[in-house]
């Protein structure tokens, strides 16, 4: 499946950098991603399921994090990230 919009040709995944922003083309099929292949499929092609790929992404970063050992940077909270505020001390007005 490619669904990169480049005419239905394969061509290697490659990268672009202009202004920030990362251009990748991404190749999925469904015997390769089976679970991934399903799920996007719900939406036609176009920024619905451009969409809930950036989610799927975003998701399994947070989830990649969330686990790695309290040791690293990666996996400690972030000071006014929101939930330090939730539930800080409370204070007596």
């Amino acid at each position: 499946m490619n669904d990169g919009g480049n005419g239905g040709g394969h061509r290697p995944a490659a990268r672009l950098k202009a202004n920030d922003r990362e251009v990748m083309y991404f190749a999925y099929d469904r015997l390769g991603m089976p679970l991934l292949y399903a799920d996007l499929m719900r939406f036609r092609k176009g920024p619905l399921r451009l969409q809930r790929l950036r989610t799927l992404v975003t998701q399994g970063l947070m989830v990649e994090r969330a686990v790695q050992s309290p040791a690293s940077a990666a996996g400690r909270p972030v000071a006014g990230a929101g939930a330090d505020d939730v539930f800080a001390d409370p204070v007596d007005e």
